[in-house]
C-alpha cells in the first residue's frame, strides 16, 4: 500500500476514535487517539480527544499529563484551544450515565481532594493551562468544592467564548450562590450562542433573550424566543418591547412580533412601536382581535 493511500486510512481512524468517545466507550476512544498519535494522524485533534476521553473516564493525572507534553500544539492555536475547551466541556456536564458505579469514588473524599491539589499545582505552575481550569470548574459545580486561590479560574472558566451552554449555565448558577450579581451581567450572558437544557430559571431566561436584542441580533433572538416558547416560558414586557423594537427597526415583523404587541396592549402599554406592530398585524391578518385592537389604538390616538 503506498504511503498516500496509508495515510488517508489512518485518517478515517480519527472519525471511529471520536465516535467511540461520543458514545463513552473511553477505551477504545484512548487506544484510537494513542495509535493515531504514534502514527502522526490528526495529532493535535487525537490528543484533544485523549485528553477528553481520559477526563471523562476520571483518570486526570493522565489526562494533565497529556495536556503538559502538548501544551504548545494546543493553547497557542486559537482553533485547537477552542475545540479542547469546547469539546471537552460538552463530554463532561454531558456524562451522565458513563460508569455510574464509579463516579462515588471519583468523588469521594480523599480522592477528590487529591485531584484538586495536583491541578491547582499544575495551575499555579503554569496559568495558561486550560485544563486544570476546566476540571477545577468542573468539580466545582458537581460538588461545590471551591480550592483557595481558584475564584480566578472559575471566572475566567466561565467567560470562555467555546465553552458549551450547558456547563456554562450550571457553572454559573453555582457560582451565583454567593454572588447573585452574576445573574444580571449582561457579558455573560452574551456567550450563551443557545438556550441551556436544564435552566431553571425564568429571569435568567430572559436575561438571555434580551443578551441577543441589546445586541441586534434579531435572528439569535428568535431561536431563543422559540427555545423559550417550548418551555412554556412567559416573557417579561422588556423582553417582548424590545423584541417588537427590533423587528420594526430590520423591518423583521412576524407573528411573535404581532402577539407581543398585543399583549402589552391588553396590559395598556402603547407607544409608536406597539401600534405599528399591531396596524401590521390587523394588514396582514396576524391579529385575531381586530376591532378590538383598532379601538383601543383609536382611543389612544395611535
Amino acid at each position: 500500500m503506498s504511503n498516500s493511500k496509508l495515510t488517508e486510512k489512518l485518517k478515517s481512524y480519527y472519525a471511529y476514535a471520536y465516535l467511540a468517545l461520543k458514545d463513552k466507550d473511553y477505551i477504545n476512544a484512548i487506544r484510537g487517539f494513542k495509535f493515531l498519535i504514534k502514527n502522526k494522524i490528526e495529532v493535535e485533534k487525537s490528543v484533544i480527544g485523549l485528553i477528553c476521553a481520559y477526563s471523562c473516564l476520571g483518570k486526570y493525572s493522565k489526562a494533565l499529563e497529556v495536556f503538559a507534553r502538548n501544551h504548545h500544539l494546543l493553547v497557542l492555536n486559537k482553533n485547537f484551544r477552542h475545540m479542547l475547551i469546547h469539546d471537552l466541556s460538552f463530554l463532561l456536564v454531558n456524562d451522565t450515565t458513563a460508569l455510574k458505579k464509579r463516579r462515588d469514588s471519583y468523588f469521594s473524599s480523599f480522592f477528590l481532594g487529591r485531584s484538586i491539589k495536583n491541578t491547582m499545582d499544575d495551575y499555579n505552575n503554569n496559568n495558561t493551562n486550560i485544563l486544570a481550569m476546566i476540571l477545577l470548574s468542573y468539580w466545582y459545580f458537581i460538588t461545590g468544592r471551591r480550592p483557595n486561590g481558584a475564584n480566578t479560574i472559575l471566572a475566567t472558566c466561565l467567560h470562555f467564548p467555546t465553552l458549551d451552554k450547558d456547563f456554562r449555565w450550571k457553572l454559573l448558577r453555582r457560582l451565583s450562590i454567593t454572588n447573585n450579581n452574576l445573574l444580571s451581567d449582561t457579558l455573560i450572558a452574551s456567550k450563551f450562542q443557545s438556550i441551556p437544557k436544564n435552566i431553571d430559571s425564568p429571569d435568567y431566561l430572559n436575561q438571555l433573550i434580551l443578551s441577543s436584542l441589546y445586541s441586534n441580533n434579531l435572528i439569535q433572538a428568535q431561536e431563543r424566543i422559540t427555545n423559550a416558547k417550548a418551555l412554556e416560558h412567559l416573557f417579561s414586557n422588556e423582553v417582548m418591547w424590545n423584541y417588537i423594537r427590533l423587528s420594526i427597526d430590520k423591518n423583521g415583523i412576524d407573528e411573535t412580533c404581532v402577539f407581543f404587541a398585543q399583549t402589552l396592549l391588553q396590559d395598556g402599554w402603547i407607544d409608536s412601536y406597539v401600534a405599528k406592530a399591531i396596524k401590521y398585524g390587523i394588514t396582514h391578518n396576524f391579529s385575531y382581535s381586530v376591532e378590538n385592537d383598532l379601538s383601543k389604538l383609536q382611543l389612544l390616538g395611535y
